[in-house]
């Protein structure tokens, strides 16, 4: 097993009780991309990069990544879908199903598996900045960071008109919130 120091709160705690300025979220994103490039340089995506798999260390701004049990090797088989949260795993981890016709998660036991890339953390770390310089979810979750079906509709129909989109949603509450001053 893997040994990591106690985390006091995690990065949705955060944005939600005590909110962000511009530097502090600088240095956020900072560790956070490095956190994801050196797990990608070792040949490993994380898999289930979202806000509640980030903490704080102490008080000193100190973030790191944590649970790593969706992790799995570059080229390989993404592995069991129940290590993933929908609402941070791209489109590509859903499929629809030829029986019921609705949107699932891939089973690698059942369908073609998603072969783990780093884009696959890559939409995660998107899907979090989103959350971050928008104030609020691209996609609505529950209590455990998974999609309703309507929502996993959502992103299996998810196309760059609705990329276009989100990026105009953050970009107006960047420039309305007085939490991004740099004061």
């Amino acid at each position: 097993g893997i040994v990591m120091p106690y985390g006091r709160r995690n990065l949705m705690d955060v944005l939600l009780k005590e909110g962000m300025k511009f530097s502090p979220l600088v240095l956020l994103l900072k560790q956070l991309s490095d956190c994801l490039r050196h797990l990608h340089e070792q040949n490993r995506i994380h898999g289930d990069f979202k806000p509640l798999n980030v903490v704080r260390l102490g008080s000193d701004d100190t973030w790191k990544l944590i649970d790593f049990d969706g992790t799995a090797k570059i080229g390989e088989n993404c592995g069991n879908p129940l290590h993933y949260s929908s609402g941070f795993v791209p489109k590509e981890m859903l499929h629809k199903s030829p029986d019921t016709g609705r949107i699932e998660l891939r089973d690698h036991e059942k369908h073609d598996a998603l072969v783990a890339a780093p884009t696959f953390d890559v939409w995660s770390f998107g899907v979090v900045l989103y959350r971050v310089l928008s104030g609020k979810e691209l996609f609505e979750t529950d209590v455990s960071d998974n999609v309703s079906p309507a929502e996993r509709r959502r992103l299996f129909e998810w196309e760059l008109k609705d990329v276009q989109g989100a990026i105009h949603e953050a970009d107006a509450y960047m420039k309305s919130a007085a939490v991004f001053s740099t004061h």
